[in-house]
C-alpha cells in the first residue's frame, strides 16, 4: 500500500498527494484484499482512495480530453438560450 506501516490513507487529503497510478492500484489492492467485515478504517480507506481516483480521473478528463463533443455542448448552449431567451 502507500505509508511505512503498509495502510492505504484513511482521508482524502492524504490520498491526493499520491501518485494517480498508484492510487489506483491500492484502491484495486485494498478492495481486493479487504476483509469480508471491514473495519471502519477499511471503509475510509476506500472512500478517501475511490475519491482520489474519481478526482484525478475528473481533471484527466477535462484537461484537454473531453468527454462529449464541443459541437454538441454548442448546440446544447444555443437550445438552452432559445428557450430561455437570452
Amino acid at each position: 500500500m502507500t505509508d511505512e506501516h503498509d495502510r492505504p490513507p484513511v482521508r482524502y487529503v492524504d490520498a491526493e498527494r499520491i501518485n494517480p497510478f498508484r492510487v489506483l492500484l491500492d484502491l484495486h489492492d485494498h478492495a481486493t484484499r479487504r476483509p469480508a467485515a471491514p473495519r471502519p478504517d477499511d471503509v475510509l480507506a476506500e472512500l478517501a482512495l475511490a475519491a482520489a481516483v474519481v478526482s484525478w480521473w475528473t481533471r484527466w478528463v477535462i484537461g484537454g480530453r473531453p468527454a462529449v463533443d464541443v459541437d454538441e455542448v454548442r448546440a446544447v448552449q444555443r437550445r438552452l438560450a432559445a428557450e430561455v431567451g437570452a
